[in-house]
């Protein structure tokens, strides 16, 4: 729960939010937001100018926006008509539509937890009794005015990647699908698998250095080995022409790229320890380390 204070007819109320009850929603054609907030009303109308007989909410307005990046993420507007004057609790939900492309940038900012500022606008309406000669009265509006409030609130990391972050229609990441045994080295590539789900994780958590350097411990595994180690194991016949066009040049590639690689992912062992990637160097590192994982480990024994 999260709360701040809005001001609203000379007074300051408390404003929160019930972060408990965020929900996402819309999938990946429409993610959206649903943010409950609640305003501690008291006797609103006792506390308001002696000449105010109703108090009615017009209109209410959110502006939602994510730290850090200082990202606008969406607006949420509701023309009402509601009485308030009687109640001690105003409620109400502001719902909030992404586009991917915001998502896809607070995935980018976050650090963990996702940080975010709402700004609240609710336009009122002010009603006095007239009375007339002939001993009947009513209400008329007399004057609006539009109240501000403005508080911070957090989605812890565990709850936006196991529960909003699919109800937006959006995947943090996603393995390529790996073999899961390998005719040539099963204990080492094992080895590999495991670091590449330890680099998933980080990756997952906004921990990106640390996910570049068990991209490096997974290929470590593939660094002694050659061009002719790897042909002895391909020996499909129907795999023969293009391994005697190819597998060289292959060979050559797997030891060029593995040496870049391992070069590039060992930034993260010098000072300082930390801020070396951001996410899209992570992105890519962990791509072409999957897919030297992957092919090494779908090179196929002859099958029996």
């Amino acid at each position: 729960m999260a709360r701040g204070s809005i001001y609203m007819l000379g007074n300051n109320y408390e404003l929160t939010i019930l972060t408990d009850q965020i929900k996402g929603g819309g999938g990946a054609n429409g993610p959206s937001l649903t943010v409950p907030i609640k305003i501690e009303l008291g006797q609103i109308l006792k506390k308001a100018w002696k000449s105010i007989s109703k108090i009615e909410v017009l209109s209410v307005k959110g502006e939602l926006r994510c730290s850090p990046g200082e990202i606008l993420c969406s607006e949420s507007y509701k023309i009402l008509s509601r009485n308030i004057s009687e109640q001690s609790i105003y409620e109400e939900y502001l719902n909030f539509t992404f586009s991917n492309e915001v998502v896809n940038k607070i995935e980018k900012y976050r650090n963990g937890k996702v940080v975010f500022w709402l700004t609240v606008f609710i336009q009122m309406g002010h009603y006095e009794e007239i009375s007339f000669n002939d001993g009947g009265s009513k209400s008329f509006m007399t004057g609006t005015e539009t109240s501000m409030g403005q508080l911070q609130f957090e989605i812890e990391q565990s709850r936006w990647i196991n529960s909003i972050l699919p109800q937006l229609g959006h995947h943090s990441y996603k393995l390529i699908e790996l073999p899961l045994t390998s005719a040539v080295i099963p204990e080492d590539y094992n080895r590999s698998m495991a670091e590449l789900e330890e680099a998933r994780k980080y990756f997952i958590n906004g921990d990106y250095d640390k996910a570049v350097s068990h991209c490096r411990s997974a290929i470590d595994p593939f660094k002694n080995i050659k061009a002719g180690e790897l042909r002895e194991f391909i020996e499909s016949k129907s795999e023969l022409d293009w391994v005697n066009k190819v597998i060289d040049a292959t060979g050559d590639w797997l030891d060029t790229i593995l040496k870049a690689t391992s070069s590039l992912t060992s930034k993260t062992h010098h000072i300082p320890s930390v801020g070396h990637f951001g996410r899209t160097d992570a992105e890519i590192l962990m791509m072409v380390t999957t897919a030297i994982v992957g092919y090494v480990g779908k090179i196929k024994g002859k099958e029996g």
